[in-house]
């Protein structure tokens, strides 16, 4: 069927693309790395507390069922 090769395409497509948005902001990562080292570990610090923040709240919400 025409429609199921279709939506492999489209799902490889967005896989192709989020590997691509991950390779650029590696290698921007990388370049403030160099350049910027002690910004960098800040900006690198910030965003585990923010990824953590964001977790923890996600789990609250579904442990509790708040909408």
């Amino acid at each position: 069927d025409e429609r199921g090769l279709g939506l492999l395409y489209f799902n490889i497509g967005v896989e192709i693309g989020q590997l691509a948005f991950v390779l650029v902001l590696l290698i921007i990562g990388e370049i403030l790395a160099r350049l910027l080292p002690r910004l960098f570990r800040h900006v690198q610090t910030g965003g585990a507390y923010l990824i953590g923040v964001a977790g923890a709240a996600w789990m609250i919400q579904r442990l509790f069922n708040i909408a």
